[in-house]
C-alpha cells in the first residue's frame, strides 16, 4: 500500500532479471486507475516499500543472473531518483541478490537484506551505509554487526525504533526460521533475543517474512507452504492462518499487518 494508503503496488519476484515483464503496477485502492508496467523500473524484483509521495525498490542495472543491483526510488508522477547506483558500493559481494528494502521516515532510511552475502544493509536516503548486519568483509569495520552463527537464505525482515531486527532465515527449509536481534550501536553487538523453529512442517526457502505485531506478537510468513504463524514475543505458537489448504502448491509474497487502511505503514 502507498504511504497515503490510496494505491496498491505490485512487484513481480523477477528472480531471473527478466527485463521484458511488466514488473511494476500501482492499482488505485477502489479500482478506478490501473497501470502496469511502470516507467524506469523495467527491471525491479522482489519486493518495493512505500515512501511519501511513491516508492523505492529494488533495480537489477545489468542483465544476467545474480547481477549488480540499484535502489531506485519512483514519485507516483513518474519522477525517478537513484538513492544507489550500484549497491557494491555499500557492500562486498561477488554476486548479488537482494530481496527485502524498507523505508523509515523516523531517520529517512533504508534496510535492505541480500541472501547472497547472507547481510542487511542500513543506508540514509543519500545512499550513505549506516552499518551492515550479518555477512563479511564489511566495507567499513567499525560500521559491522557481526552475528554467529548467521543465517542462510534470509528474505523478509523489520527494523524497531528500539534496535530490535526481525529477520526470517530460509535456512534451505531446515530448522529456525524467524530469528529476533537486539542491536546495540554503541558496542556494534547483535545478540539474540528469539529463535522460532516451527513444528509442524511450515517452511520457505525462499521468500518468508517476519514483522512485530502491535500486539507484541510476532507474524511469521511461510510464501512456500502458504501459512501465516503468529508467535509471542518468547516463540509460543498461538495462532495459524493457512492461505491454502495443505497438499495445495498455493503459495504467498510477502505480507504486511496494517491497522488501517489510512495512513503510512507501521514503520
Amino acid at each position: 500500500m502507498s504511504w497515503d494508503g490510496k494505491d496498491m503496488y505490485v512487484v513481480a519476484e523477477n528472480a531471473n532479471n527478466n527485463q521484458n515483464v511488466d514488473n511494476v503496477s500501482r492499482i488505485s485502492m477502489d479500482h478506478t486507475n490501473v497501470e502496469h508496467d511502470l516507467s524506469g523500473l523495467r527491471a525491479a524484483h522482489h519486493d518495493l516499500t512505500a515512501i511519501p509521495g511513491g516508492i523505492a525498490t529494488l533495480v537489477w542495472n545489468r542483465t544476467g543472473m545474480d547481477a549488480p543491483n540499484a535502489i531506485v526510488e519512483r514519485s507516483k508522477d513518474g519522477t525517478l531518483t537513484t538513492v544507489v547506483a550500484d549497491l557494491a558500493t555499500v557492500y562486498n559481494s561477488t554476486t548479488f541478490h537482494p530481496n527485502s528494502i524498507h523505508y523509515y521516515a523516523a531517520d529517512d532510511s533504508y534496510t535492505i537484506g541480500d541472501t547472497n552475502p547472507g547481510l542487511y544493509v542500513k543506508i540514509t536516503r543519500q545512499g550513505q551505509l549506516v552499518w551492515q548486519l550479518g555477512g563479511s568483509n564489511p566495507k567499513d569495520p567499525s560500521k559491522f554487526f557481526q552475528v554467529e552463527p548467521t543465517w542462510l537464505y534470509n528474505h523478509g525482515h523489520q527494523l524497531l525504533p528500539d534496535g530490535t531486527f526481525l529477520l526470517f532465515n530460509g535456512n534451505n527449509g531446515l530448522a529456525e526460521s524467524a530469528l529476533v536481534l537486539k542491536l546495540d550501536p554503541a558496542s556494534m553487538t547483535a545478540s539474540r533475543v528469539l529463535s522460532y523453529v516451527p513444528t509442524n512442517g511450515a517452511t520457505s526457502f525462499r521468500l518468508g517474512d517476519v514483522q512485530r505485531l502491535p500486539n507484541g506478537n510476532i507474524l511469521v510468513t511461510y510464501s512456500i507452504s502458504g501459512a501465516f504463524h503468529e508467535i509471542t514475543s518468547s516463540g509460543e505458537l498461538v495462532a495459524i492462518l493457512r492461505a491454502n489448504q495443505p497438499g495445495n502448491s498455493l503459495g504467498l509474497g510477502y505480507s504486511e499487518f496494517r491497522e488501517t487502511l489510512y495512513g503510512p505503514p507501521p514503520y
